[in-house]
């Protein structure tokens, strides 16, 4: 906005004239950005038909040397040699007018795309020599259809990608139609060459089948591809081509070898390879008529973008040279009246004359400002011999009206004084009560805190002699527990005598066994060795009952010495229960004296509590008043200081009309 400020008329209706003629500039910009973008999208368009042409020369022509290489491994070489090398050269020269494409040879197309766009194919073609010396060696991992499926692929996905670079919605659907046929060509083309091979061998195997009965599929899949994106006219061609005698004698033999079992004995037609290549001829036919179509859209599009540039062109030269003369017009016009206002105007400011006037008699916007230039230039006259008139009799009574503040003010400055000194003492009085007061607040908090404290305190001596009664009772039940376990202790060792007992007397049985054995001979010897091992088992049991019984004994005196040990404990505890309720009855005493004292503090708090209110009360209303009186003073210096600045402004302004000249 301060820009706007800054330019003069004339720039301004400049600026206002071509704003419009600049915001046709752009939209005239915009429109031919667009339809340069149409222009540059048609003559894209040709290039990817010619580059994608080319393309596809190199895919079908390995195509077909990819068939003929099949039927002439299948024959082990006895078949199609002649055939296959001809093609050779036909592919070796599709592949040469790959290489020799350049970025001349095309209108957008740039080198690094056109390099970016031959990469893959290039990098498949390098391995084309070592691929056919292995085919001519009948290698038999010579990987041939690899090859040539992996090149064609390639050529095929850069035609791909380059339709991804139209904008054009239909002209996408006819190139991505056109690639749908395309790729149709190429999965007949791999199953044309794997079942010439299949034929001329008469056999093949599972995996093989397979793979054929795949491409079949695909190439399905690639047709309803073709009939979702292609035009009427299209389809009903593609409809025809399927009603003759060659695409349907090529479906037929397809279905058979889908439906074949026996893969030891497969046979086809000996035409097969020129059947299958009729079809694909029929499907290429489409593909050139829709490329056609193409070109044929694509120079409509281009040329019908220049015609579009140009008239473009024609139409802002015609719209915006009349008004540039125009503009040109209105700005003499006009900067010649606004510099005989600035003249006039400088005149009022510089001299402080406001006794002239402009001459002008037009009946436009500038005429009618000047008149009322002028008519302002007189009543501002007028205003100001008035005003001179009236400030006079204002700086009389300005005067009159200083003197009486300045009155005023010395009265209130002598009462605001004697308050101040008055709120001071009152203050000082309620910080003295407040202090007081804050002090037996905090005696009474903290004989409040010691009285908690004790109660806190008898509870927990309660608590101890309670737990002591239940320690004493629950080492009673201690006592009489070891003592029962010692009791049961001493029954084992009687236990222990009769095992061992029995024990010798086993190791006598056993030992009577043991002669009665050898008294036997060889038929008790088993039975002495039986009576061996009871005599071994006696013998183990009457060591582990000489164990046991010491560990009895070891138990038996630990036993007595917890008993004692029990004993001395309950006597402790009934001692400390007696000695804590001597401290019980101690305490509570204490807390009685304490509670005394507790409630005398809290007395003396609330009466200097309720002091120190009144005096609060008191100070608060003197500071109001002393609040009140800095208001008066202030307000009596305010008015002193703009009866100053008043009586400073009526002179100024007295002066300053003077400057003036005046129409008398």
């Amino acid at each position: 906005m301060s820009l706007l400020k800054k330019l003069k008329v004339s720039h301004a209706i400049g600026v206002v004239g071509l704003l419009p003629v600049i915001f046709f500039f752009i939209a005239v910009c915009l429109l031919a950005n667009v339809v340069l973008k149409e222009w540059h999208q048609g003559r894209m368009i040709q290039d990817i038909t010619r580059l994608s042409h080319v393309l596809d020369g190199v895919a079908h022509n390995f195509a077909v040397e990819r068939g003929l290489t099949a039927g002439f491994l299948g024959s082990k070489g006895t078949r199609g040699r002649t055939e296959m090398l001809r093609q050779r050269q036909v592919a070796d020269q599709a592949e040469s007018a790959l290489r020799q494409l350049s970025a001349d040879d095309f209108l957008e197309i740039t080198p690094e795309q056109l390099h970016m766009m031959r990469a893959d194919v290039f990098r498949h073609l390098s391995e084309k020599s070592q691929v056919r010396r292995q085919v001519d060696a009948l290698a038999p991992d010579n990987g041939a259809f690899a090859f040539y499926s992996g090149l064609n692929a390639a050529a095929l996905d850069e035609v791909r990608f380059l339709v991804f670079e139209i904008d054009d919605k239909t002209l996408t659907k006819m190139l991505g139609a056109r690639l749908s046929l395309l790729w149709m060509k190429e999965r007949i083309g791999q199953y044309r060459g794997a079942l010439n091979g299949v034929f001329a061998a008469g056999k093949t195997t599972g995996k093989r089948q397979a793979e054929i009965i795949g491409f079949i599929r695909d190439e399905t899949h690639w047709a309803k591809e073709f009939q979702a994106l292609a035009s009427q006219p299209m389809q009903d061609q593609y409809a025809r081509s399927r009603l003759t005698q060659v695409w349907q004698n090529v479906d037929r033999y397809t279905k058979a070898f889908v439906r074949t079992r026996d893969l030891q004995t497969v046979q086809g037609p000996d035409n097969w390879f020129q059947l299958a290549t009729q079809k694909i001829k029929l499907i290429k036919g489409m593909a050139d008529n829709i490329s056609q179509q193409i070109d044929v859209i694509a120079n409509e599009k281009a040329a019908a973008s220049q015609n579009h540039l140009m008239g473009l062109a024609g139409a802002f030269l015609f719209v915006t040279l009349p008004v540039l003369w125009l503009i040109r017009l209105v700005i003499r016009s006009v900067s010649s009246r606004v510099n005989l206002i600035h003249q006039t105007l400088s005149t009022v400011s510089q001299d402080r004359d406001i006794s002239v006037r402009i001459p002008e008699h037009a009946q436009d916007e500038l005429g009618e400002i000047i008149e009322a230039l002028n008519m302002h230039l007189q009543h501002l006259s007028e205003s100001f011999t008035i005003l001179a008139d009236k400030s006079g009799e204002s700086k009389s009574g300005m005067d009159a009206l200083f003197r009486k503040v300045q009155a005023a003010l010395e009265s209130t400055q002598i009462q605001f004084d004697k308050l101040d000194q008055i709120a001071s003492a009152v203050e000082q009085m309620s910080v003295t009560s407040n202090s007081i007061s804050q002090d037996m607040q905090t005696v009474s908090t903290e004989t409040e805190n010691m009285n908690q404290l004790g109660n806190q305190g008898r509870q927990r001596m309660s608590l101890i002699l309670s737990s002591i009664s239940e320690l004493d009772q629950e080492v009673d039940h201690g006592f009489q527990s070891v003592k029962q376990m010692s009791d049961q202790t001493a029954q084992i060792d009687v236990i222990l005598q009769e095992i061992e007992s029995i024990a010798e007397q086993t190791n006598l049985l056993a030992l009577n066994a043991a002669i009665e054995a050898a008294r036997a001979g060889d038929q008790g010897r088993g039975f002495a060795i039986v009576a061996d091992e009871v005599r071994n088992l006696a013998q183990r049991t009457q060591g582990a009952t000489d164990n046991i019984r010491t560990m009895i004994e070891s138990l038996i005196s630990v036993s007595q010495t917890a008993l004692h040990s029990m004993e001395s404990c309950a006597g402790k505890t009934t001692q400390t229960a007696e000695s804590v309720k001597e401290n019980v009855a101690m305490m509570k005493a204490l807390f009685s004296s304490i509670e005394l004292i507790n409630q005398t503090i809290e007395r003396v708090a609330t009466a200097s509590e309720q002091q120190s209110h009144v005096s609060e009360d008191i100070n608060r209303n003197v500071q109001d008043v002393n609040v009140q009186a800095r208001h008066v003073l202030d307000s009596v210096s305010e008015t002193d200081n703009r009866a100053k600045i008043a009586h400073e402004h009526v002179s100024g302004v007295l002066g300053e009309i003077a400057t003036y000249h005046l129409v008398r």
